[in-house]
């Protein structure tokens, strides 16, 4: 692993892609519920191959690093979605005529 190594840069390197990866897996039929899931595991697999292939400071000495790494790039992943949905107004499930929102 090199000298000066930050595991968050790491992750935030990451995220970006994950978040594409997951945009496209939603669009071809995902449950919106699955996402998280699909993220995590998204992160978990960029993260092990940017550690075979020595980007973004990761190497395939550290396996447990490489993990966490990929763990934080999908919540951060999750995270970045939602609160870009959440400053838009998008994606907001649409409410009854009542004003309840659906169960």
């Amino acid at each position: 692993m090199e000298e000066g190594f930050d595991p968050l840069a790491a992750a935030i390197a990451i995220s970006p892609f994950v978040v594409g990866l997951v945009e496209g897996a939603k669009a071809t039929g995902l449950p919106v519920r699955w996402s998280m899931v699909c993220s995590l595991a998204f992160g978990l697999v960029i993260a092990a191959l940017f550690a075979l292939a020595g980007w973004a400071g990761l190497d395939s000495e550290n396996w447990a690093t490489a993990v966490l790494v990929g763990i934080a790039a999908g919540l951060m992943a999750v995270g970045l979605y939602s609160g870009f949905q959440s400053v838009t107004g998008k994606g907001e499930a649409p409410m009854r005529t009542n004003g309840t929102p659906p169960v």
